[in-house]
């Protein structure tokens, strides 16, 4: 069988090869469409996506929803700011995680295990963000009622 040399020496070997091929590697790949992982994942260097990224967010999902105080949200935003900042040598914008720490907002917060370093859930700012700007935009319509 086979149209060649290499095809010759790997005829019937090919089965073999592959037959349990999660325990031969000590992992699950995952590398075609449909292949998921579970639990966490850690990259170092940059992560370049072609298509969306998504997050779990049905209503279905949560227990213990509160509102945001949009005053709250609006002071500490306001305390922890926004930072221009050189990281692994490259220029970047965000913010910095003791700050948002010191300003209260520990649930965006969490510790890398292996390395020790605080890491910011940047996804999970979009809920603090809308609080503060929703108390900012009843702000400007109360002026501009009294105007």
């Amino acid at each position: 069988t086979g149209s060649g040399l290499d095809a010759d020496l790997l005829a019937g070997q090919a089965a073999a090869f592959y037959t349990n091929i999660t325990a031969r590697l000590g992992y699950t790949p995952a590398n075609k469409a449909g292949d998921t992982f579970t639990g966490a994942v850690s990259i170092t260097g940059s992560l370049n996506v072609s298509g969306d990224i998504t997050s779990s967010s049905d209503e279905r999902l949560k227990t213990d929803i509160a509102e945001l105080d949009g005053d709250e949200m609006l002071a500490a935003l306001a305390a922890i700011g926004g930072q221009r900042f050189t990281m692994r040598g490259k220029r970047r914008m965000g913010v910095i995680a003791q700050r948002l720490q010191a300003a209260g907002l520990d649930d965006l917060v969490s510790e890398v295990a292996d390395t020790k370093m605080l890491a910011v859930a940047y996804g999970d700012m979009v809920g603090p963000l809308i609080a503060a700007v929703t108390r900012l935009a009843e702000r400007v319509e109360s002026l501009e009622a009294a105007r």
